[in-house]
């Protein structure tokens, strides 16, 4: 996904890379991430494989107003978990990440597919 945002097609754009070392007492963001050099009032794109419950989206997203306080953030998820076994969903609101993703105040949200419990692992069920 990195590289076909810095590619061409996107104008060579700065790559940043987030990781988070989450344990008991909470999350973190390890020394390993990259917060690139941005104009003022950047456009950034998280991409994330999948959300289920955790608030990684508002912790990540809090730390990069931190950095760029004037981002526009938009968030790329492949699987995002519903809250009932029935995979097709009406409204945002029957996602189980759903007011976090609505609290990290993000631009818009864009999600591949709908997953039930225990997500993206054996036994696989997308739709």
């Amino acid at each position: 996904m990195a590289t076909f945002l810095a590619s061409a097609q996107f104008g060579r754009c700065p790559i940043g890379y987030l990781k988070c070392i989450k344990d008991r007492d909470g999350i973190a963001i390890d020394d390993a991430s990259v917060f690139p050099k941005l104009r003022e009032a950047p456009t950034i794109i998280l991409c994330d494989f999948e959300v289920k419950h955790a608030d990684v989206i508002g912790f990540i997203s809090a730390n990069i107003r931190r950095h760029y306080p004037a981002a526009e953030i938009y968030f790329a998820v492949f699987g995002a978990m519903t809250k009932d076994p029935d995979l097709k969903i009406e409204s945002f609101d029957q996602l189980t990440g759903a007011e976090i993703m609505r609290a990290a105040n993000l631009s818009a949200v864009f999600i591949a597919a709908t997953m039930n419990p225990p997500g993206i692992e054996p036994p696989l069920e997308l739709r």
